[in-house]
Parts: C-alpha cells; sequence; structure tokens
C-alpha cells in the first residue's frame, strides 16, 4: 500500500498512533497491522516531530534506534535523548551536533572523540555554558572555550571544574 493514497486525515491518525505504538516497543503490533510502516521512514519520522514522545526512546526497538534519520527527529525533539542513542551514533558530529543544539550539557553522552572537537564543544557550551563541564580535559584548560562559558554562565561552569577534582583530604 502506498502512502500517496491514504487521505491525510487518515496518515495523520496513524503517524500518532504509530509513535504510541513505537515507543511502547510494541513493534510486533505494528507489523502485523502495517508492514509496510516499518520500512517506511517518513511515517516514523513524522510521528516523531508531531508528538513529543522522545522521552520513551529508551523503549523503542534497537532496530529503529539505529536509524540516523529517526534518531535524528528524536533528537530536534530533545538533545537529552542523546543518552539512549547507540553507541555507534554518538561519535557521529551530525547526530551529536543536533542534540546539543537543544541541549547543550547532553555534550556529557557524546563520546570522549566529540568531546574533544573545539567547535563542537563551543556550540554546546553557547547553547548551555555549563556544558563545560562535559568537555575533554584539554578543552577545559583552553582559555577560548572558558571564556565562552563564562560570557554565557558567569563563573558557574569555572567553579563546577573545581568540585569534579578528587580532593585530597
Amino acid at each position: 500500500m502506498s502512502l500517496e493514497k491514504l487521505p491525510n486525515q487518515l496518515i495523520s491518525k496513524i503517524i500518532i498512533d504509530i509513535g504510541d505504538v513505537i515507543t511502547l516497543g510494541n513493534l510486533s503490533e505494528v507489523s502485523r497491522a502495517f508492514s509496510w510502516i516499518i520500512h517506511d521512514n517518513f511515517i516514523i519520522v513524522e510521528s516523531i516531530r508531531r508528538s513529543k514522545w522522545y522521552w520513551r526512546i529508551y523503549r523503542m526497538p534497537y532496530i529503529l534506534k539505529c536509524n540516523k534519520d529517526i534518531m535524528t527527529a528524536v533528537l530536534n525533539n530533545s538533545g537529552w535523548a542523546l543518552r539512549w542513542v547507540p553507541k555507534h551514533l554518538i561519535d557521529k558530529e551530525e547526530i551529536v551536533i543536533v542534540a546539543i543544539n537543544n541541549a547543550g550539557r547532553s555534550l556529557q553522552y557524546a563520546s570522549k572523540r566529540i568531546r574533544d572537537i573545539k567547535p563542537i564543544v563551543l556550540s554546546a557550551i553557547n547553547q548551555d555554558g555549563m556544558a563545560l563541564l562535559y568537555a575533554s580535559k584539554r578543552l577545559k584548560d583552553d582559555s577560548d572555550v572558558v571564556k565562552v562559558a563564562i560570557k554565557k554562565e558567569g563563573l558557574r561552569p569555572v567553579l563546577g571544574l573545581f568540585n569534579e577534582r578528587p580532593s585530597v583530604f
């Protein structure tokens, strides 16, 4: 069955209902009723864009979490969802950039390699100055990066750096 042959109201209803079914982890129900939906990224991505169920991503089937388009749609709704994105995707710059544009501190869920890329860390800090806490050691010591964080949040990010160091006593 082709999506174009369905009326717009029915498409909207399917998209919203599918969003609930997918995030509840009931993919088998979907596959029995609409096997073509699973292979149609458009429907899944649209259901994510039209609803706010991104926070249930952790229950989404792994096969859907591995899809870059689907995860990009989820991260456009909330950068915090980066926490549940599969490891092979959190090492992709374009995925992390989408997340940190919505929530700078989601940088903490990015790979170590990404947390050492200056433009990405600066972008996260521009969104949320406290993202400095999750930058690599090298970038935490970079005066340009620290200046941007201070300009954004005052001394809070810098004071946070002192709190994370181990105590000698």
